[in-house]
């Protein structure tokens, strides 16, 4: 719809689900907005060629007032599908974070989140987990993946990561010196 947005704003934690993210357009032309924005719909932030975020619209602000329009479009990633949707009444008990992953998310929210990175081996990843019918599908997957000791997230370009994001070494920082 718009490359050239006034405000920009993305909330990133790795302790939190669902980064937040808001666009802001002052001044917006009057055209009215495309069909395909709308809430629910996907949307793919990038900053030059770099996919920085996808994730779900969840609301849509067109205030008018004397100084003009403006369009705010605000939303999470991804992982807001797995919040808002509860694993199947008809579940099994107790299962592993491959059945999870497998049977549900690939399955059930294919259209949305396309892959899958294991970063342990799968033979170590086989701990069963109890599972309740109205839990959220995220909730079913972190519980799995703490469980074996990893963590799980959504990168920036939609797949989602189970594995352990400190055991690569970080850069270290550079003394500021003053």
């Amino acid at each position: 719809y718009c490359s050239n947005w006034d405000e920009v704003s993305i909330d990133s934690d790795l302790e939190v689900p669902a980064d937040s993210w808001s666009l802001t357009l002052y001044s917006p032309a009057v055209d009215g907005l495309p069909d395909a924005i709308q809430r629910g719909a996907l949307i793919e932030l990038r900053y030059e060629n770099e996919t920085v975020l996808k994730g779900v619209v969840d609301r849509i602000q067109e205030p008018l007032s004397r100084q003009g329009g403006r369009l705010t479009l605000s939303g999470r990633d991804l992982v807001a599908v797995l919040l808002d949707n509860s694993v199947p009444v008809l579940v099994q008990q107790q299962v592993t974070i491959e059945e999870l992953a497998l049977k549900w998310v690939l399955t059930d929210f294919s259209s949305v989140i396309h892959n899958f990175l294991f970063l342990r081996e799968l033979d170590q990843l086989q701990t069963l987990v109890a599972i309740e019918p109205s839990e959220s599908i995220w909730s079913a997957l972190t519980k799995a993946a703490e469980s074996v000791g990893q963590y799980i997230w959504i990168d920036a370009a939609g797949t989602l990561i189970i594995g352990n994001p400190f055991t690569q070494p970080q850069p270290a920082a550079q003394n500021l010196i003053i």
